[in-house]
């Protein structure tokens, strides 16, 4: 008999889901918050809004918090 004793919690797992959404809500209240974005989040989708003269300093923005953060955006793929 074989015994396989995982370091994480599998993604269906209850507190995985939980943890996980309650990060994304963290980034989204820092990003409206901190940093006076106006965005919406799907999961760990952020949808930003900008005037077009502003589209330009809100990019630069949010690539700033998801850098200081350390989250990966999917430019950066992976």
């Amino acid at each position: 008999m074989k015994r396989f004793q995982a370091t994480v919690l599998p993604c269906g797992a209850v507190r995985s889901v939980h943890s996980f959404l309650r990060c994304a809500g963290a980034i989204w209240w820092l990003g409206v918050v901190a940093c006076k974005l106006l965005w919406a989040s799907f999961y760990d989708d952020y949808m930003c809004f900008s005037g077009d003269a502003l589209v330009r300093s809100t990019d630069l923005t949010v690539v700033a918090l998801f850098k200081l953060i350390n989250w990966m955006d999917s430019r950066q793929g992976g």
